[in-house]
């Protein structure tokens, strides 16, 4: 018999089972998502209220609209490119593999690399103080400060030598701001892996920060956030 197929319908919700967290210094209860298929209901914790309620990304003020637009856009290409074996069971996996954040997943290895040459630089107190302050400060806002608290010199340093050897941070971070100033500064793996998002990147870091090569940058998300692939 031809497999019958159901809508898959889903909201976002604060959880008030679970103890509030603070989100832009106040009490918040987390953000849920429940995703209803086949009469069977599941919730899972918002992976972007996760992440953005950090007190280090108070810096590029997330709303929780825009943390629910993301959710609905993941769910949507899940649902989407699943739609012919989607089950409840298998949507968490696929669900954590697609919603990660390419700028979060490559902001500790680029703080990294900056403690690194920091201390090749013989600048220990900055690489000490962003060793200490690593998950306290977003790496958006260190570029920001760079710019005006660094010695000319050293600030140019850090911007060449990122090109050739830090996590591609800089260029996609500058993508994200140009292409949405508004926000929210999110670039979504389901988003990345899209040719037509792949285009406009490259075009974009051609013109603006052209010792970078797309290919190693397409290699580096690819190592680090799908290094099998994707789920079949």
């Amino acid at each position: 018999m031809p497999k019958e197929y159901y809508k898959v319908s889903y909201k976002t919700f604060f959880n008030e089972r679970v103890k509030p967290v603070l989100y832009r210094r106040r009490e918040t209860y987390p953000l849920y998502v429940q995703i209803t298929y086949d009469r069977k209901t599941t919730a899972l914790k918002s992976y972007y209220f996760d992440v953005f309620s950090q007190a280090k990304y108070d810096y590029i003020g997330m709303t929780i609209d825009q943390m629910d637009a993301l959710e609905s856009r993941v769910i949507d290409f899940v649902t989407a490119r699943y739609s012919d074996r989607f089950t409840l069971a298998d949507f968490p996996s696929w669900y954590k593999v697609f919603n990660k954040c390419v700028l979060d997943s490559v902001e500790t290895p680029f703080k990294e690399w900056l403690i690194g040459y920091f201390e090749a630089e013989k600048v220990a107190g900055y690489a000490a103080l962003l060793r200490q302050g690593m998950q306290e400060v977003c790496a958006l806002e260190l570029l920001d400060e760079f710019k005006t608290t660094l010695a000319p010199d050293l600030y140019e340093r850090l911007i060449t030598k990122a090109a050739s050897e830090a996590p591609p941070y800089i260029p996609l971070a500058a993508y994200v701001r140009d292409r949405q100033p508004k926000g929210p500064f999110c670039l979504p793996l389901h988003d990345w892996i899209q040719h037509e998002r792949q285009v406009d990147a490259e075009d974009f870091i051609y013109h603006q920060y052209r010792d970078y090569q797309m290919a190693k940058i397409l290699k580096t998300i690819r190592l680090l956030l799908h290094p099998h692939g994707f789920p079949t």
